[in-house]
């Protein structure tokens, strides 16, 4: 009988054990939960913010950027040639061809990877 109660005694002593652990694990969760709740607002904000940043950036690319090297590459092939109009560099025109093309289709929108 006292075997039977000892180890009854020794199982509840686990299980107390167990629950007092469960407990503070639940609180530890919950704090945790807290914490992310907490962060997620500031996440958020800079999360619209990086969006606006990105939003100016495409627009100074597509508005600036690209039709200026469009310009460049249209004003570049002039430069590549000699005094009697012959092509000093035949692999640079090719390049600046094939590079104008790329900026055509990106001016339009399209992909051009």
């Amino acid at each position: 009988m006292n075997q039977s109660l000892d180890q009854l005694s020794s199982t509840n002593t686990k299980f107390e054990k167990f629950m007092t652990d469960m407990i503070e694990n639940s609180k530890k969760m919950e704090t945790n939960i807290q914490e992310l709740q907490n962060n997620e607002r500031p996440i958020k904000i800079s999360m619209v913010q990086l969006q606006i940043y990105s939003k100016r950036h495409e627009k100074l690319f597509t508005k600036v950027l690209l039709p200026m090297m469009n310009d460049l590459t249209k004003f570049a092939p002039d430069m590549n040639r000699d005094i009697h109009g012959k092509l000093l560099d035949v692999g640079f025109g090719v390049t600046l061809e094939r590079l104008q093309a790329e900026l055509n289709k990106a001016l339009e929108g399209k992909d051009f990877c």
